[in-house]
Formats: structure tokens, sequence, C-alpha cells
């Protein structure tokens, strides 16, 4: 029975990978079923949920994974992330600073914390964890594009652009807007 998991379990990660998240969904249901003691299946199921938009499902999961393994920091990410999208944005918060506690240098949850900020409105502070990203890697391209938008955003034009300079190539400037030229 649990060889035949394992094979199922493979399957269900092929299937995520490949984005059939519905199938996977399927087949990781069927195994909880008759074994819903690993951990890694609620992961799994989660993560799907949460790829498919069923937020509800996704953070059950999640968090039931967490049960069996507190700090598993990719269920702790998935579930921050999920927890941001219900814009229950304290407690993603939380989620994502449990992460960096145990993986300090982690750009994907950095890039969330930050993205987490910005969409509960607190800019001051989403463009602190941006800055803090970009002293890490200065050309990453998603933290350049997402800071320059925020800050056109609140009106800093120039600055901004300066930062979608750096994630989308040269801005060529004309009388009442701008093109992108790659």
């Amino acid at each position: 029975m649990k060889n035949n998991n394992a094979e199922k379990i493979n399957e269900a990660i092929l299937l995520i990978n490949n984005s059939s998240f519905s199938k996977a969904v399927k087949l990781l249901e069927e195994i909880i079923i008759k074994d819903n003691s690993d951990f890694r299946l609620l992961y799994l199921l989660g993560t799907a949920y949460l790829k498919l938009g069923k937020l509800d499902l996704a953070e059950l999961n999640l968090t039931n994974c967490l049960k069996f393994n507190e700090n598993l920091t990719s269920a702790l990410h998935n579930l921050g992330i999920t927890l941001s999208l219900k814009k229950n944005f304290s407690e993603a918060k939380k989620k994502f600073l449990k992460v960096l506690e145990l993986e300090p240098k982690n750009l994907d949850t950095m890039i969330e914390l930050a993205r987490n900020y910005e969409l509960s409105k607190n800019l001051n502070e989403a463009k602190k964890h941006y800055e803090e990203i970009l002293k890490i890697d200065a050309k990453n391209k998603t933290v350049n594009n997402l800071l320059g938008r925020m800050l056109i955003n609140m009106g800093f034009h120039k600055l901004g652009l300066n930062y979608l300079r750096k994630s989308i190539g040269l801005i060529r400037f004309k009388e009442q807007n701008f093109e992108i030229i790659k």
C-alpha cells in the first residue's frame, strides 16, 4: 500500500508541475481517503487548491499539514500566499516571517512579504522590504518591476521608471508617455 502511495504521490507531483491541478486534486483526495497521516499529501493538496484558487480548501489542507510539521517552510510560504489572497494580511505576514526565521535569505518569501505589505497598503514597509531584496540581488527583475510599479502608483514617477528600466530594458520618453525598448 505504501509503495503504491509513493507512486501516486509522484504522479500527483508531476500533475502539479504540469499545471494539471484538478487531476492532481482528484488523485490526492483518493489517496487521503485511505491514508490521511502523511503531511506531504496535505501539502500537495493544499498547493493544488491554491493554484486552482480554492483558497478555503488550500488554507485547510496547508494548516493541517503544518500540524504534522510546523516548520515546513514550503507549507508556511504557500499558506502565507493563501492568507494574503484572502486579504488576511496580518496572518499572512506571520507565516512569511516564520519562513524567514527558518530561512533568512528565502527570496521568494521575502518577495511575498513585501507584496503582502503592498497589498495591505503599508507602502513604506513594502518599499523597505523590496529594497532589502535588491541589496541581495540588485538585478532581480521581479522585484525591480514590483517596486517600480508601486513607486509610480505612489507618484514617484522618475524613481519608479528607473526601477522598471532595470526590470524590462530601456525606456524612451515621448511627449505624453513612454515606450519600452527591448
